[in-house]
């Protein structure tokens, strides 16, 4: 037999050589008397004693300082199934909470079995006394009068939140962990909550909540340790990834200790360490230590959810697969022995260096292998290194359970290794493990070759720069007689230059007058072509004036022949007649008046200024106008004319001398066309040219199209450009449409649009619009 630095008992016998530890813990299995040897459930009633139950629903074990009994509890018990929260209150009474009822066991050991339709899944007394539950489905309950009653809570449906646990909040409400929707917390005011996934808790399983003074709370999930800090939730790391494990339960002891039971052991941490960490005190990750079979656990496997509890002596319990796990926190010793650590000799490339040779390494890109490990008895799979590489990387590296690392393509130079080690309980080696070696240079990395390179470079430098300077020489007095050549033609060409400018501004002059006076000779052919129609316009009402005139004249004769005969009603009737009469010459006068008006203003020159003005009157007007004007050189030319005025069109206010000179060229255009088209003979082809107005989009729209010869598409965007035109020379000067363009667009700032075809039926819309309205 000899005993260890780490108090480790070894005995060697026939049959090999057997280890004995001293445990942190003591088990209670079936070795102890438990008919099963897992655990589903433990309350602690008091110092020593407590109440415990396997799987079966009369697996009920009575532990007494140590001592293991059976406890039966009532026979009725065929609709439990499970056990998910066994809890003792203030009074001494252990509530136990099932899938299918509540067992209450009084301090006697008398217990009563209530049939509840209920899932009830955690027990709790609150600070008024009273017990509370949680209720999968329907939120949180209280005991009253041998029944659970639903408290009503506003504001939330608990009809699809699996709930796992409930706890009161220190600071008023409560705090409800679920299966599947995160935290839910509810204020003193009833106030709700749901917190989760957007917050930075995934929507995984929530098994408890533990509450700080402040209102913040740990939570343990199936992904680790999380902190509520009152805005987010934050995941919380530990060195050696241990809070990564599934989390089912918090026991906070009496020496400021979390005891965290997992699916990987017990882990502890100190609570101090972990609010530092969650508060942003600190970066680094919170040292943790787990408890598992090297510790003295029967199975690391800890039963989930609420299982756990903490005696009134301060004992720790954890439920388990193989048994209750009972932890006393004051007797949990550390492992007190630091671990030796050492460094195997270096590998390079597979092969064993001597220890002469480390400092004389060969360069390349080849492959070194470093291999420690340190001597801990007690667990030696928990042990756990830092390592550095001094001249490569001189920060440690993360705490990992490799014992070897491997180095390729370290550059030239010095190396120092160092590693350290920590045993099962975190303390850490005294020292340092060490090993130094060194990689020689190529020949072309070392100092001589380098400064024999850079003499080379100088002098090649020198040589180049005498032959730079006797190049840059030369071409210096190249450029100098490039320039005055340069100078000289300059010289020429701007002489030049100002005979042709002041050429090209006599041009511009000449240009600029023969611009006017086309333009005022395509207002002067327009003006011609109106006179025909408008004297045919003006006769009209001119007949009627000198036809009412004779009549009027032949009826006062009458008037006088009645006036001497004394027949004066007779003489009131052709009064009346007379009144009439002079009423339509003088609408015929204002007609003919209006005609002569309307020339003079399209006649008209300089600028005019806008006024509100009735289109639909305006585009008839020059409708009727143009037609009549070409008429009068074509007699024998008819056309279909058809005016689709909206008369609830709004005035506009425009200049109207302009826009009639683009109605009337537009229109002049559409009768071209048709005029043309009727020309070729084409069997059942009858002229037809149209205007409309319309309000569309708060925009008044005139249309006026034929059915003419349409425009080829190749020159539909040239034709509003000046001087451009499709009639035979001597019939158009191309000004026409590029001044009407010019007065919509540039003149009322509205659009002038083409829109034709060249097939058959084809005909020239024009779209007319001022947004002025």
């Amino acid at each position: 037999m000899l005993v260890d630095k780490e108090n480790n008992l070894w005995l060697a016998a026939e049959s090999g050589l057997y280890k004995l530890s001293k445990g942190k813990m003591r088990v209670y299995s079936v070795y102890d008397g438990l008919t099963s040897k897992k655990v589903t459930a433990v309350t602690a009633i008091d110092k020593g004693v407590y109440l415990l139950n396997t799987p079966g629903t009369q697996n009920f074990h009575w532990v007494e300082h140590g001592r293991v009994s059976p406890f039966p509890l009532s026979k009725d018990l065929s609709q439990v199934v499970e056990i998910f929260h066994a809890f003792c209150d203030s009074r001494k009474r252990t509530w136990l909470a099932t899938a299918g009822g509540l067992i209450v066991v009084e301090p006697d050991k008398s217990n009563k079995t209530y049939f509840i339709k209920e899932n009830i899944r955690m027990v709790c007394e609150g600070k008024d006394g009273q017990i509370y539950f949680g209720v999968g489905g329907k939120g949180i309950g209280r005991w009253t009068a041998d029944a659970i009653e639903i408290l009503k809570i506003p504001g939330i449906d608990f009809t699809d939140l699996a709930v796992s646990s409930i706890q009161q909040n220190p600071q008023g409400g409560w705090g409800i962990g679920t299966y599947n929707r995160g935290l839910v917390l509810i204020d003193a005011q009833n106030r709700v909550k749901i917190l989760y996934d957007t917050l930075g808790l995934p929507p995984i399983g929530l098994f408890n909540v533990q509450f700080e003074p402040d209102g913040t709370c740990f939570l343990p999930t199936t992904l680790g340790l999380f902190y509520w800090n009152g805005q987010r939730f934050v995941k919380i790391k530990d060195e050696k990834g241990y809070l990564d494990y599934s989390i089912f339960d918090i026991v906070a002891d009496k020496l400021g200790n979390f005891w965290l039971p997992s699916n990987q052991g017990i882990v502890k941490v100190q609570k101090a360490a972990l609010l530092a960490h969650c508060r942003a005190k600190t970066s680094k990750p919170v040292p943790a230590i787990c408890l598992d079979e090297s510790d003295g656990m029967l199975s690391r496997q800890c039963i989930g959810a609420r299982h756990s509890t903490l005696a009134p002596d301060g004992k720790v319990l954890v439920t388990t697969y193989l048994g209750l796990v009972e932890i006393d926190p004051s007797k949990n010793t550390m492992n007190r022995v630091q671990p030796l650590v050492s460094v195997a000799p270096l590998l390079v490339d597979g092969q064993t260096v001597a220890p002469g040779q480390l400092k004389k390494l060969a360069p390349g890109n080849r492959q070194y292998v470093i291999s420690f490990g340190a001597l801990s008895t007690t667990a030696p799979s928990k042990v756990r290194y830092r390592y550095r590489l001094d001249g490569y990387k001189n920060a440690w590296s993360e705490l990992s359970a490799d014992d070897k690392v491997i180095y390729t393509n370290l550059p030239a130079g010095s190396y120092t290794f160092r590693v350290k080690a920590a045993n099962n309980d975190g303390l850490w080696s005294a020292e340092e493990a060490t090993l130094s070696f060194t990689i020689r240079p190529f020949f072309y990395q070392t100092w001589w070759f380098w400064s024999l390179f850079t003499l080379a470079a100088l002098l090649a430098i020198r040589q180049y720069m005498r032959f730079r300077n006797r190049n840059l020489i030369s071409k210096n007095e190249e450029l100098e007689r490039s320039v005055a050549l340069r100078t000289q033609e300059l010289s020429q060409a701007n002489e030049y230059l100002q005979e042709q400018k002041g050429s090209l501004e006599d041009t511009l002059q000449r240009l600029q007058s023969t611009q006017t006076q086309l333009i005022q000779s395509e207002k002067l052919a327009s003006l011609g072509e109106l006179t025909a129609g408008i004297a045919h316009e003006i006769q009209n009402p001119l007949n009627f004036v000198n036809n009412f005139a004779e009549v009027s004249a032949e009826m006062l004769g009458e008037m006088k022949e009645e006036l001497k005969a004394g027949n004066s009603l007779e003489v009131i009737a052709i009064a009346d007649d007379l009144e009439q009469n002079l009423q339509k010459i003088n609408h015929h006068g204002q007609r003919a008046s209006s005609i002569v008006k309307a020339m003079l203003e399209h006649s008209r020159t300089g600028a005019g200024h806008k006024e509100l003005t009735d289109l639909n009157k305006l585009a008839d007007e020059y409708l009727r106008l143009a037609y009549h004007g070409l008429r009068a050189k074509d007699s024998g030319f008819n056309c279909q004319l058809e005016a689709n005025l909206d008369p609830n069109l709004p005035k506009v206010e425009v200049i109207p001398q302009d826009i009639g000179r683009v109605l009337l060229n537009l229109i002049n255009n559409a009768l071209y066309a048709v005029q043309e088209k009727a020309k070729m003979g084409i069997e059942g082809y009858e002229p037809k040219v149209s205007i409309s107005s319309a309000l569309v989009d708060q925009q008044v729209e005139i249309r006026v199209q034929d059915n003419g010869m349409g425009i080829p598409e190749g020159i539909r965007e040239k034709i509003f450009q000046p001087f451009f035109t499709t009639k035979p020379t001597g019939q158009g000067t191309g000004l026409g449409l590029s001044l009407a363009y010019d007065i919509v667009v540039k003149g009322h700032g509205g659009k002038l649009e083409v829109l034709s075809t060249e097939s058959g039926g084809a005909k020239l819309v024009t779209k007319f619009t001022i947004s002025s309205i």
